[in-house]
């Protein structure tokens, strides 16, 4: 079991998490970009896909490992949401469909 899944197992409703190692500039701009897009999306688990996504767009013809290049599969492909899809948030934050 990975931390993220450990966090969720305890009862945090939305974990956002790696299966890899991230490299952490990487990582940093991954929570920036998913904030940032968490304040229009109805859940974190569109706000994670709607960031990954814009991710994939930089991607180019690269076939090299430099994880510290964001434009790099091994430097996103790793995150993962664990939570329920399609909830819904509130002004409280917590969904309407449960805690």
């Amino acid at each position: 079991m990975h931390l993220a899944a450990a966090i969720h197992v305890v009862g945090f409703r939305h974990v956002i998490g790696a299966r890899q190692e991230i490299d952490d500039r990487v990582a940093a701009d991954t929570a920036a970009a998913f904030h940032r897009h968490l304040a229009h999306a109805p859940d974190p688990g569109i706000a994670l896909h709607e960031t990954l996504r814009k991710m994939r767009e930089q991607l180019t013809a690269r076939t090299d490992t430099d994880c510290d290049n964001p434009v790099n599969p091994w430097a996103w492909a790793g995150f993962v949401h664990l939570g329920p899809a399609g909830a819904r948030r509130t002004r409280e934050g917590v969904g309407a469909e449960g805690h």
